[in-house]
């Protein structure tokens, strides 16, 4: 059986609501003994081949601020997303590049790109976000509304399609 070395990293973020939600990376390096094939020469109908020594699949586990925190089932989602068809995977033609500061600086690097872009791993969170900023946007513009221009927003939003019509006619002869 190929030797895994399996290691994690974890760190936290506060969302767009001030939200804070933690995440476990999980990455696997293992020996990975493949032949890839890298280019074809049809000129002289030869392939270059390159001999791959080892693998790094990576895997993300991030915790909904609702729910309470358990970093041992959060380890083992984080596993199971590295052991996955879907996981982040690397190879290298030389078994000593994924040593131990290596896995460590490209898991606390992916936890810094989470940081300033979770949306590109939570399903969901830019929609999420951009409505939730047109909500405050929408409040702000009411924050900034007048008593009567309140009344005449809430006129409006009560009036049928044919009220709203009638009224546009009018307002065209005043």
């Amino acid at each position: 059986m190929r030797k895994e070395i399996i290691s994690y990293a974890y760190g936290s973020f506060n969302d767009f609501k001030g939200n804070m939600h933690r995440v476990i990376i999980c990455s696997i390096s293992s020996r990975y003994d493949n032949t890839y094939v890298v280019d074809y020469d049809e000129e002289n109908d030869e392939e270059e081949y390159i001999n791959l020594a080892k693998s790094l699949s990576i895997g993300v586990a991030i915790c909904n601020p609702l729910d309470d925190y358990d970093e041992a089932k959060g380890e083992m989602m984080a596993y199971g997303r590295a052991k996955s068809q879907d996981s982040i995977k690397m190879y290298a033609t030389k078994a000593g590049m994924f040593n131990t500061q290596t896995v460590t600086a490209i898991m606390y690097n992916y936890l810094d790109y989470i940081k300033k872009d979770p949306g590109s791993i939570i399903k969901g969170y830019d929609e999420s976000k951009k409505k939730y900023q047109e909500k405050i946007d929408l409040l702000d513009d009411i924050r900034r509304m007048s008593d009567e221009d309140k009344v005449k927003m809430s006129i409006l939003a009560n009036s049928t399609n044919e009220s709203i019509e009638y009224a546009k006619k009018v307002a065209k002869l005043l």
